[in-house]
């Protein structure tokens, strides 16, 4: 039931969603974010909760493009119902390679979903794609929601830019999170 209820809203609000994604404001930050390749780790102070462990089950069932080894230990760990530690050291770049995928992975399935709506787009597999959308879409809310993306955000800030500010060394022209 909670499958059709996500397929629902993304087959009902993909045109919103996507127009979000692609907007001129939001495209800047996105490139911003995906244009991070090496980062230092820092150990922010945020403590794992329930969150996290949603997030670990829900990335189990989900097939990614990169490897994420660690991620998947941690969240085998939190499936077994041991202790598991979501970003460390070992995840950190994991988390963001996976987020990065999320986000890419998500806009193409929203403007694939958006062609069945075109005098062109024939609806053979629109089922399996709304599927597919809400999945992906699902991963990437759990993250949203998770404690680890915090400690993800504080670590990269300094990385992102803001788009809104000419001057790229300027302190206004950072993200503050």
């Amino acid at each position: 039931m909670v499958v059709l209820f996500h397929q629902y809203i993304v087959g009902a609000c993909f045109r919103k969603i996507l127009y979000r994604l692609q907007h001129d404001i939001s495209k800047p930050i996105l490139n911003s974010l995906m244009g991070i390749s090496t980062f230092n780790y820092s150990q922010t102070p945020c403590s794992s909760s329930d969150r996290d462990h949603d997030f670990l089950l829900a990335i189990l069932s989900f097939q990614t493009t990169n490897a994420i080894p660690n991620l998947n230990k941690q969240a085998q760990a939190a499936l077994d119902h041991q202790p598991f530690e979501i970003y460390t050291e070992e995840t950190h770049t994991e988390l963001h390679a996976l987020l990065c995928e999320l986000l890419e992975r998500f806009e193409a399935s929203l403007e694939l979903l958006a062609g069945y709506h075109t005098p062109a787009g024939t609806p053979e597999n629109y089922r399996r794609d709304l599927h597919v959308a809400a999945s992906i879409g699902y991963v990437l809310f759990r993250l949203a929601r998770s404690a680890a993306i915090e400690k993800h955000f504080k670590a990269i800030e300094p990385l992102l830019t803001n788009p809104r500010c000419d001057k790229a060394n300027d302190v206004r022209g950072r993200l503050s999170l």
